[in-house]
């Protein structure tokens, strides 16, 4: 049966997350970031997109893309595909290299557009690839850069402008308003570490796993969601919460959670994706 369309708007920016099959890494050094970074930037170019904000970690990519999605989709197609094919020649694997699909959600309103290049932002820490907010500011595999410092170099082509006027009528106190939500947002996403509430959970898996909690609560079946939801589920029962909160938390029924439940061997696990990139500062 084929694909239904997606139904994203025309003209809108989008969320887009594309992942590694089975959460499996699309980098393994700086190298190959920079390659792939690239070879989306190429293809934007093309298509004539730009994008808000974006970010590369170890096993999956953020982007902020603004335009037609059907323009978006080939020029992610025509940007991953030579990248896969080249990385599994050079490992000798075969096979899917990305998820078949990636996931995407149009942009409706600033809220969320600010939200999103926050998120996206923050990703590149708590992926691990950062210590700090201020080490952001330079990381070579994020978009924050060229939204500080119109010296920045754009690797990908950016639409400076109309990011920050997500954040306020002027770029210099757009500016300040960022690098303040960036920092608290990081804050928040320490202290939820350490909370035991099903919202904190959430938050503290979905930073870890790069995806927002509303995709924990989304319909999705691609195993680096219901992945996430295991870790979530066996997370919040060992914080003591009943099956019927974390149904509800995550927008599933009682049930699910119970088959969840019999495969687990409930204990207490440190959260994280596993092997990770480590950068200076």
């Amino acid at each position: 049966m084929p694909r239904k369309p997606r139904r994203d708007r025309d003209g809108d920016a989008h969320h887009v997350v594309l992942r590694g099959h089975s959460g499996s890494p699309i980098i393994t050094s700086v190298d190959d970031a920079l390659l792939l970074i690239a070879s989306l930037a190429d293809c934007f170019r093309r298509y004539a997109i730009a994008v808000w904000c974006w970010a590369v970690v170890t096993n999956h990519l953020h982007l902020l893309p603004v335009g037609p999605i059907a323009q978006i989709s080939a020029a992610l197609r025509d940007a991953s595909s030579p990248y896969a094919r080249f990385l599994n020649t050079r490992t000798g694997k075969r096979g899917s290299f990305f998820q078949d699909r990636f996931w995407s959600k149009p942009i409706g309103d600033d809220d969320y557009g600010r939200t999103g290049v926050v998120y996206v932002v923050r990703n590149s820490y708590t992926a691990g690839h950062v210590k700090s907010a201020e080490a952001l500011e330079t990381h070579p595999l994020c978009g924050y850069a060229p939204l500080l410092d119109d010296d920045a170099q754009l690797a990908m082509p950016t639409d400076v402008d109309g990011a920050l006027r997500l954040f306020a009528p002027e770029p210099e106190a757009a500016r300040r308003a960022l690098r303040q939500q960036v920092g608290d947002s990081i804050g928040q996403w320490e202290r939820d570490r350490g909370d035991r509430s099903l919202e904190a959970i959430l938050s503290t898996v979905g930073g870890a796993r790069g995806m927002p909690p509303e995709v924990l609560r989304s319909r999705s079946r691609h195993s680096w969601v219901t992945d996430a939801r295991v870790e979530v589920v066996r997370l919040a029962l060992v914080a003591g919460h009943s099956q019927t909160a974390i149904a509800r938390a995550l927008g599933v029924t009682r049930q699910a959670v119970a088959r969840v439940v019999q495969k687990l061997a409930v204990e207490p696990v440190a959260l994280g994706d596993g092997w990770r990139i480590r950068f200076a500062g």
